[in-house]
């Protein structure tokens, strides 16, 4: 039994103007005039918003504004404004599709780099917030490592008016991670759960029969 087609809720989604229902989703006419199919749940969640032109007008208009291709932080600059503007990009669900935005400043390429600086080798751009937008103030450049520990899914906690991963406060007082992650589960505050340079045990030798 072949289920019936889930209706749109619009006629218009970004450049798209819905002609007919057809097989394998709803045809399309772009503005630029391309004709293109798109399943409903693309033009719902805004995954589509162009036959792809948009994309491509986006790719030669950054080199083409400040003529800065390939300078330090550059890569950096259009990853970041594609996650935040671009449906058609992987990384959109985490970024432009939960509400995160570039800055309207940041459009200019020059302007980011003067309100971040030039990165070091092996830097990229890092949100202090994970959940706030990328603007002056919530950004700094970054190591992998620092990135990989401020995520929305890293623990952190306040001591004597100081912000930190778990994991950062656990190397800096010679604490297991789990073991100061147990103490918080338990209903320990910040201080106990981070107190003393605990041994972590080790199993019993077993020797060979």
């Amino acid at each position: 039994m072949v289920m019936p087609k889930k209706p749109l809720d619009s006629d218009r989604y970004g450049r798209l103007a819905v002609l007919e229902s057809v097989k394998g989703g709803w045809l399309c006419r772009c503005d630029c005039g391309n004709a293109v199919t798109v399943t409903g749940s693309h033009l719902r969640e805004g995954r589509v918003v162009s036959c792809g032109c948009y994309h491509a007008e986006r790719q030669r208009e950054v080199p083409r504004k400040h003529g800065m291709k390939g300078a330090p932080g550059y890569d950096s600059w259009v990853d970041m404004r594609q996650r935040c503007t671009n449906p058609n990009s992987q990384d959109w669900p985490n970024y432009g599709g939960r509400g995160i935005r570039v800055c309207a400043a940041w459009d200019d390429f020059a302007q980011f780099i003067r309100d971040m600086g030039v990165p070091e080798p092996g830097r990229s751009i890092e949100r202090n917030d994970v959940n706030g937008n990328y603007e002056p103030g919530n950004c700094r450049w970054a190591t992998k490592l620092e990135q990989a520990r401020n995520t929305r899914r890293t623990r952190f906690i306040t001591l004597d008016g100081e912000t930190k991963p778990l994991t950062e406060w656990c190397e800096e007082r010679g604490v297991p991670y789990w073991t100061a992650h147990a103490r918080l589960r338990r209903g320990a505050t910040a201080e106990a759960a981070l107190r003393g340079n605990v041994s972590v045990p080790t199993l019993p030798h077993l020797e060979a029969s």
